[in-house]
């Protein structure tokens, strides 16, 4: 297993950022990340010496940024090879849900405009497609009233969703990513795996076979892996829920083209043929979990499936993912310029930027806030680059307010 790979994926859920405006007064940046405390009742519980295994995975990832990338070019520290960002609207359809979870973004059948970003989750934005088979899509959707999670973003209009090619992520805690880490500082990842957390070695290989093959990214399926919150803390029938995102047909995106592997970039050229000829359709889906059934639905670790079929362990027990929106690319977007990959390079995506209704859960959830704190305020600083959430489809307008 190449060090490239499981680096690239060692990051994949901790942060999908960019350039973002942090003020450089610590209190100030710990004053705007006081987000709302655990929730409980959904199975929230604080791993042991949590802030300490956070610090030591927040030291890595900036010691590799610091090391790798040399400003005013540094990239995203994860997803910083982009296929594309495209334009895109999000239509939601609630009818799936029980009418006390038709809340936040799913409170009414109404569409948004969206930017779409496919990605490898690598953080060399340069890297050849063959080196690595998993794949992450980030969606930005627009002209969404309603106040923030993160104090600092509370007035912005848009609402983030992240996910990657994998329903599961390959370590249970952050102790254990922490560790890893370390490990894979030391040239010894796959000899951590191996040894002392087989599991996760059997894992991220499955992620990676599941994605195999597909050379172009319409034809995968993506997933959060880890959990949300569908409904404010004050809701009592709040759930924890996990997003995915599916091809709108599954026979038919079989015929989509494929890249040439031979291309360095053949994911982002297989996109642009198919985009040249029709528009691109997914289902936006949802997989609400039980909090009396924790063994079930956990929410605090990522490494275990929530059940969408019927099993032994599982028989009765099961949550398939319910349609809640469509996701809907137009053909002939001309997503290849220069000035769509500036635009795209500076666009900065985080799961913590979302409505109350659609908090992030559990511990990874949490390590990724403050990893974001820390990854964006670099970035902002070796880049100078301003943050800017965008209003409109267009590059050239989506900053009006911009000085």
């Amino acid at each position: 297993m190449k060090k490239s790979i499981v680096g690239s994926l060692l990051l994949t859920l901790a942060a999908c950022s960019s350039q973002v405006n942090v003020s450089r007064d610590p209190s100030a940046q710990r004053k705007n990340l006081q987000v709302e405390k655990i929730d409980t009742y959904l199975g929230e519980v604080y791993e042991q010496d949590e802030d300490a295994a956070i610090q030591r995975v927040i030291g890595a990832a900036m010691g590799a940024l610091r090391r790798d990338f040399k400003p005013p070019h540094v990239p995203r520290d994860a997803h910083a090879k982009s296929h594309g960002c495209l334009k895109a609207s999000f239509s939601v359809n609630n009818s799936a849900l029980p009418p006390e979870l038709r809340v936040g973004l799913f409170a009414s059948n109404k569409s948004y405009p969206t930017w779409v970003r496919f990605s490898n989750n690598t953080s060399d934005p340069m890297s050849h497609d063959k080196d690595l088979d998993l794949r992450g899509i980030a969606i930005k959707v627009m002209n969404v009233p309603g106040t923030k999670v993160i104090p600092a973003e509370a007035t912005a209009q848009t609402q983030d969703f992240l996910m990657f090619a994998s329903p599961i992520f390959f370590v249970k805690d952050i102790k254990d990513y922490a560790e890893f880490i370390k490990a894979l500082g030391d040239g010894k990842a796959f000899q951590d795996l191996l040894f002392k957390r087989p599991r996760s070695l059997v894992q991220l290989a499955t992620a990676q076979l599941l994605a195999k093959g597909k050379k172009n990214p319409l034809k995968l399926t993506y997933f959060s892996a880890v959990p949300f919150r569908l409904g404010q803390a004050s809701n009592p029938a709040r759930r924890p829920v996990k997003y995915s995102v599916t091809a709108c047909d599954p026979k038919a995106i079989k015929n989509e083209p494929n890249g040439d592997p031979s291309r360095r970039d053949f994911m982002r050229e297989a996109l642009k043929e198919s985009l040249d000829q029709r528009g691109a359709c997914f289902l936006f889906q949802v997989q609400v979990g039980d909090p009396k059934r924790p063994d079930v639905y956990p929410v605090e670790d990522p490494s275990i499936l929530w059940p969408t079929e019927r099993s032994i362990r599982n028989p009765l027990t099961i949550s398939p993912y319910k349609t809640v929106a469509t996701l809907r690319i137009p053909k002939r977007d001309d997503f290849d310029t220069e000035e769509r990959n500036e635009f795209c390079e500076h666009l900065s995506f985080t799961p913590w930027h979302a409505l109350p209704e659609h908090k992030p859960l559990g511990r990874t959830n949490r390590m990724r806030l403050k990893l974001y704190e820390h990854i964006s305020a670099y970035r902002h600083r070796a880049n100078g680059v301003e943050k800017r959430e965008p209003m409109t489809l267009d590059p050239q307008t989506a900053y009006p307010d911009s000085k």
